[in-house]
């Protein structure tokens, strides 16, 4: 027994949980969402399990054979994490049946992860007691150093797991990597025990299953065809081709963790959206001059980018997630010869932007959550600080326009009037649920200038557009001054949540 032998252990304990931690969120996220809801069931049930595993490393500690007892919790933790790879076939089928979609959500990543947190966590205690035994020179200093050297490794896994090893490998493979860790420590110190052969043997099994892509690991989509499918630290992307429902021709259709973000029909560069709001942003630009400054917050499939490189507008484009961009340029038609693309946070990039644009538009989600923090007083005012003077302030956002302060359309209308916006917004009816799009400027935004004859024949044609021209579906509401989303207070998450839970469970019922 050395003192290598238990910082390696405890090393790769901190490691490994948090490790963990992360990617069982990350490979259940397609299914669940990435809402602030789901990671506090996510941290809660990671602290809960590693309760558990002190508690009970502490009685294992009391035992004579510790050293029997360490490859045997390794080698558990290997098969109950194989195990739990297997159990992800089996949620959209649980979604299905259960209302709750928290409760869901809880009771598998309650599933995922209790085993392999339990016995990783275990590990502490008995290093301690080995560290006891063997150098009688056990301290409250050598206590507080195994522990701080299992939390530094913690967040050397964290980061390893979300800046490198996701970007590089993909969720599952970055699981089957930590895996790796523990085999490989279990290989070259307990390599005659069973119980490391067994986890070998797992090990192999499941390496087989992700190189296979074999159904139990992937469950297949029903009555689609998978064009492109990819694992990162900000979701899921898959891109997958849909029969129309008169069978003449298909849908192209770019999901993030199975919510649809963009929906084109057809398969070449003439494809158009059928998403209203892109036609009514492109009829609204029209307010504009052609070849002006526009700034683009918000990728997805490239289906505005194509509505303003027809004015020739001077186009930056800013997304969090570099995906995007190869996406829409390889499977959505995006050209890319007229735009600067800036992987960045929107926010982040308007707050050091010098330079100043006609057009603003607000298009982000992720997945079916929109970033509260976009919609706030404070990162209003500082889009006023990159408008210029006759500039446009375009927001897309799902809600409905019920006067309530526990509206979140409302709320974010009368946000945008309380940081100095005159706006207009343009939606459905009040009380339906619907792309709204809000329309802000420094003066009274006028839709009677806007020029159809810009207009290409998919804008003209739809219905949404010809109701706008007419001056139909669009509503304002007078200012309160009382009323508008802040930092300090980021609740428009909350506000949400019965319309994100909803939307995500409709997405399998």
């Amino acid at each position: 027994m050395s003192k290598r032998y238990l910082y390696l252990l405890i090393s790769l304990e901190g490691f490994c949980i948090m490790s963990i931690e992360l990617l069982i969120n990350k490979l259940t996220e397609p299914y669940f969402g990435s809402s602030l809801m789901v990671w506090t069931i996510t941290i809660s049930s990671t602290m809960f399990f590693m309760a558990l595993g002190y508690f009970f490393g502490g009685y294992l500690s009391r035992k004579k054979n510790i050293l029997i007892l360490i490859p045997r919790l390794l080698a558990t933790a290997v098969l109950c994490v194989f195990v739990s790879m297997v159990i992800r076939s089996f949620i959209p089928g649980l979604v299905r049946n259960l209302d709750s979609l928290l409760f869901s959500a809880a009771l598998v990543q309650g599933a995922m992860l209790s085993f392999p947190i339990i016995c990783l966590a275990s590990l502490p205690p008995l290093v301690i007691e080995l560290y006891n035994e063997n150098f009688k020179d056990l301290e409250f200093q050598s206590v507080g150093r195994l522990y701080a050297i299992s939390a530094i490794f913690g967040v050397f896994g964290t980061f390893s797991v979300g800046f490198v090893l996701i970007e590089t490998l993909g969720v599952s493979f970055s699981l089957y990597f930590v895996l790796a860790l523990i085999i490989s420590f279990l290989v070259y110190f307990h390599l005659k025990n069973i119980w490391t052969l067994i986890s070998i043997a797992s090990f192999v099994i499941l390496g087989g299953l992700l190189l296979t892509k074999a159904e139990v690991l992937y469950p297949s989509i029903n009555n689609t065809s998978i064009v492109h499918i990819e694992e990162g630290l900000m979701g899921e992307l898959v891109v997958i081709d849909t029969p129309l429902e008169n069978n003449k021709g298909f849908k192209r259709i770019l999901n993030i963790n199975n919510i649809p973000q963009s929906v084109i029909v057809g398969g070449d560069p003439n494809a158009v959206s059928i998403y209203k709001y892109v036609h009514i942003i492109s009829t609204i630009s029209t307010l504009i001059p052609n070849q002006s400054d526009v700034l683009l917050c918000g990728l997805a499939a490239g289906a505005l980018v194509g509505e303003f490189e027809r004015f020739g507008h001077n186009l930056d484009v800013v997304d969090i997630d570099s995906r995007m961009y190869d996406v829409a340029t390889e499977y959505f038609y995006m050209s890319n010869d007229d735009m600067n693309f800036v992987e960045n946070d929107a926010r982040s990039f308007i707050a050091k932007s010098k330079k100043k644009y006609d057009l603003i538009v607000l298009d982000i989600s992720a997945a079916e959550n929109q970033p509260t923090y976009l919609y706030t007083i404070e990162s209003f005012k500082a889009v006023k600080k990159i408008l210029n003077d006759k500039g446009l302030f375009i927001i897309n956002f799902q809600s409905d326009l019920r006067e309530s302060i526990k509206n979140p359309g409302y709320l974010i209308y009368q946000t945008l009037l309380n940081a100095g916006f005159k706006t207009k917004v343009i939606g459905n009816d009040v009380k339906d649920r619907d792309d709204l799009v809000f329309v802000s400027s420094f003066n009274e935004p006028d839709l009677s200038l806007i020029e159809s004859s810009k207009l290409n024949t998919c804008c003209l044609e739809n219905v949404f557009t010809k109701r706008i021209i007419a001056g139909k579906g669009v509503y304002t509401f007078d200012r309160r001054e009382d009323v508008y989303l802040e930092d300090d207070l980021p609740i428009l998450e909350y506000l949400k949540k019965e319309s994100l839970l909803n939307n995500r469970l409709n997405t399998y019922k």
